[in-house]
């Protein structure tokens, strides 16, 4: 919920804990903000993102860092010299112009404002649709994510031994 991230928040802040927020999966609108951390008042230091960068049509991710964490990254830097990081498939013009033009599409097609306004109305034709079944326990989401609780029998609440 949006008031436990807000205590959690308190708490990394109290002690000086980063956080880390894999926007993998939550990420580029699925919930009705470009990052699911934004739909819950998160305030990450460093942020992965992946698939909803290309809309999955290429491969392509990245790590989203926070102006404190930024600092360390140019400090250390500074003292002991460039990061030296790459791998095989790194940089890749492809996937990159992949990445450009999905985000270009994502602000043209108003995708975010989209899943927004269509995520109370997708969840409630879920529930209409499995929602009275006896093997659904619980029906639930924000955005467009949407979890079904499959269960043995509503009145045991959970599966049987198998």
């Amino acid at each position: 919920s949006k008031t436990y991230w807000k205590k959690i928040q308190a708490v990394l802040d109290k002690y000086d804990i980063l956080l880390v927020a894999d926007e993998v999966v939550t990420g580029f609108g699925r919930l009705g903000t470009m990052f699911g951390s934004d739909h819950y008042g998160m305030k990450p230091d460093l942020i992965t993102i992946a698939k909803g960068l290309t809309s999955a049509y290429a491969p392509l991710s990245g790590t989203i860092v926070s102006n404190k964490m930024w600092q360390v990254l140019v400090q250390g830097s500074d003292q002991m010299g460039a990061i030296g990081h790459g791998w095989t498939y790194s940089a890749h013009p492809i996937c990159a112009a992949a990445g450009i033009a999905n985000l270009e599409l994502i602000d043209e097609l108003g995708i975010v404002e989209n899943a927004g306004t269509t995520g109370s109305y997708f969840r409630s034709e879920l529930e209409k649709a499995v929602g009275g079944h006896r093997n659904v326990g619980e029906v639930r989401g924000d955005g467009l994510m949407a979890a079904i609780e499959f269960v043995d029998d509503l009145t045991v609440g959970q599966f049987g031994a198998v």
